[in-house]
């Protein structure tokens, strides 16, 4: 067992737990609530990059000869508007998100093999209860609510002829 000061529990333990489990590790920021920059252990070595607020902008993994990265994209207000992940240098999987102008998100999308598959979102007029969702394979789920509740009452699937 590890025993250390309280005052150094934030800065050795780290250090001492990285020790015991064969781990590296390298932080950056404050002294408390630290992002991992790199951690390397026996899986391979990690890379991350964070943009000012600490959102993650990328990972990239290293693994054997092949380097694996997923690049985060964001929006002007912060929202998650997709990723793209990577095999050493070709991209695996696309993901995009759309917002309308109310914030709500309006479609959302996938790219894996060359095919790009969409969904899109419809609400309830007056709020925002999800009513319609329209699916690649079109098919499209609908919600009924209650008209003086936000109480989900049915769904249903409907398949384009």
């Amino acid at each position: 067992m590890v025993s250390l000061p309280f005052a150094e529990s934030f800065s050795s333990m780290s250090a001492a737990t990285s020790r015991l489990l064969g781990l590296e590790h390298e932080y950056c920021g404050a002294l408390t609530n630290q992002l991992a920059t790199q951690i390397t252990d026996a899986n391979g070595r990690r890379i991350y990059a964070y943009d000012q607020y600490g959102s993650l902008n990328y990972e990239r993994s290293f693994y054997g000869d092949n380097t694996f990265a997923v690049n985060e994209k964001w929006d002007k207000f912060g929202r998650s508007v997709g990723y793209q992940s990577r095999k050493s240098g070709s991209t695996i999987t696309e993901v995009n998100i759309g917002y309308a102008e109310d914030g709500r998100i309006e479609s959302a999308s996938f790219r894996h093999g060359g095919a790009e598959r969409k969904f899109t979102y419809g609400y309830l007029a007056g709020s925002n209860l999800l009513q319609s969702l329209a699916m690649p394979n079109k098919v499209t789920l609908t919600q009924t609510w209650e008209e003086k509740r936000d109480l989900h009452r049915r769904d249903a699937l409907h398949a384009a002829q």
